[in-house]
């Protein structure tokens, strides 16, 4: 199912424990789960104790049989198979301004979408980054939450900073109320090494821009473990953590409206400067393939950074100068 829809299910009790309860979950709540997997997170839910509607959402058959399967006998739990990011009775709950009062989530990272999908998606999310589909999955939600409704997700952070999400970006800071992001390494999540960016935990609540703007949010990485998210719900124990506080209007009036974690304010010197880099070097992108030490070989052990990586018969390499393609 990874290799699929890049479906990383969640099976960490820290990770769900924190998710769970950053929701607050209360009495007569409406919970959606737009990304059910395996249901670990319904099984938090379920041990709330609280009187609660649960609805799950998967595309994946399989997946769908496991929930039916195992929550049969659970009466306040609706499993639903279906694309959240077309579903039409979602459209409906999003132009009425939300109905769902919390959603907890772990979504597909960088499925892909075949063309005929993906230009449906971009008719549909005008504006944003539709070959990404976590992205997605949060504004989607976020239009799906009612007013003051509360959102946990556990995604790549990658949002932060690529300028191809700026628009994200900028829906999020005058959209939302940005609790709390906590930024930790790919591996603590099982089954899960980026080479290319850290995991995240974004909770955030549903609000006017008024509201949004005058609010701030807290990052925190620095991470050894996943207990170390306990400290966070408890308070204590956070000295050797990076903690960040930055206003949502400071964030939304920076370039690309980044999230530059610094506690330095030098940076905004360098940013407001009339001579940028790319005005004295050259900058190219670097290239990430997916798994650099099976794709890619070495010409012999005096390269920097050879270790590991296997080296190349130099009968097989050639020069091509055909510029198609």
């Amino acid at each position: 199912m990874k290799d699929v829809f890049c479906s990383y299910y969640t099976d960490s009790v820290d990770i769900t424990n924190y998710m769970v309860k950053k929701l607050r979950i209360e009495d007569k709540d409406i919970v959606l789960e737009p990304s059910a997997g395996t249901g670990m997170f319904i099984d938090a839910l379920i041990k709330n104790d609280r009187k609660i509607e649960i609805e799950a959402i998967d595309i994946n058959n399989e997946a769908i049989s496991v929930l039916n399967e195992k929550y049969r006998d659970v009466n306040n739990l609706t499993v639903k198979r279906s694309d959240t990011l077309l579903d039409e009775r979602l459209d409906y709950i999003s132009s009425i301004g939300g109905y769902y009062t919390k959603i907890i989530g772990n979504p597909p990272y960088g499925a892909w979408q075949d063309y005929e999908k993906r230009d449906l998606l971009k008719k549909k999310y005008n504006g944003q980054y539709v070959k990404e589909t976590y992205t997605l999955f949060l504004y989607r939600c976020i239009s799906l939450l009612k007013d003051n409704g509360r959102l946990s997700f556990i995604i790549p952070d990658t949002y932060l900073f690529l300028n191809m999400h700026y628009k994200l970006r900028k829906f999020l800071l005058t959209n939302t109320k940005i609790e709390e992001i906590l930024i930790f390494p790919s591996k603590f999540f099982p089954g899960v090494s980026f080479g290319y960016s850290n995991l995240s935990i974004i909770t955030l609540q549903k609000t006017t821009q008024d509201k949004a703007l005058a609010n701030n949010v807290k990052v925190i990485k620095g991470f050894s473990k996943t207990k170390e998210f306990n400290n966070i719900l408890n308070k204590e124990d956070l000295e050797k953590l990076e903690i960040f506080n930055f206003s949502q209007k400071e964030i939304l009036e920076l370039p690309q409206s980044k999230f530059l974690l610094t506690k330095s304010r030098d940076f905004k010197r360098l940013l407001n400067n009339d001579i940028k880099i790319g005005d004295i070097a050259d900058g190219v992108t670097g290239f990430y393939c997916g798994d650099n030490k099976k794709f890619l070989r070495v010409a012999n052990s005096s390269v920097k950074g050879e270790k590991n990586y296997k080296k190349v018969s130099m009968d097989q390499v050639y020069k091509c100068y055909i510029n198609e393609e």
